[in-house]
């Protein structure tokens, strides 16, 4: 009989131990993606940030641009009188945009005068 009770002990020891085992690693796992989420979180809004930012220095870059180069303000000028219609030809805004992709290389810096034309910055 005693040894009945100690293989049942060592048994329920085993078992408990297992049990405690999984329960504590779930436990992490948990804790872990719960970190991870928060930290992807703050990641994401440090990068609305950083987009923000550098979307607000494009703005400035092509207000000066504007400011500075009066063929470009012209050129966006011509943007605001033509834009853009999902119906029809659009020859004259393609013509203005050809004539500001010769006079300004930078895409993002387009993009800007482009949201600018539209009133948007």
């Amino acid at each position: 009989m005693n040894l009945f009770v100690d293989a049942l002990m060592i048994t329920g020891g085993a078992l408990g131990a297992f049990f405690l085992f999984n329960l504590t690693r779930n436990f992490l796992v948990v804790v872990q993606n719960k970190f991870k989420r928060v930290l992807e979180a703050k990641n994401w809004q440090d990068r609305q940030e950083y987009l923000a930012h550098k979307q607000q220095l494009q703005f400035e870059k092509a207000k000066d641009l504007l400011r500075a180069d009066s063929n470009v303000a012209e050129i966006v000028e011509g943007l605001r009188q033509n834009p853009y219609k999902d119906s029809g030809s659009n020859k004259e805004r393609a013509r203005f945009q050809k004539q500001l992709r010769e006079k300004v290389e930078s895409q993002s810096l387009r993009d800007a005068l482009y949201a600018l034309a539209n009133n948007r910055g």
